[in-house]
């Protein structure tokens, strides 16, 4: 299971608030996991992030998340 990586996805910040960026949401709609049980979605956003889809750490894909999150690239693409 992935709760952690779940958790860590699912909290970034929404439309309306502080730290919210378009482009980001953009990037990060796409890696989802509904059903942290399921194998395949934890793989999957494993592998967005640029993980192997058995990556046994999850708290090193947060800090992935978390990076790209904070990434200024993100208000460049937003500012075009």
């Amino acid at each position: 299971p992935c709760y952690t990586l779940q958790a860590c996805i699912d909290d970034r910040p929404a439309n309306g608030t502080q730290g919210y960026s378009p482009s980001f949401e953009q990037f990060a709609s796409r890696i989802t996991i509904t059903d942290p049980s399921n194998t395949t979605q934890c793989n999957n956003a494993r592998q967005q992030l640029g993980y192997a889809p058995d990556y046994p750490f999850d708290v090193d894909v947060c800090r992935t998340f978390y990076e790209q999150e904070c990434s200024t690239l993100w208000l460049s693409v937003d500012g075009l």
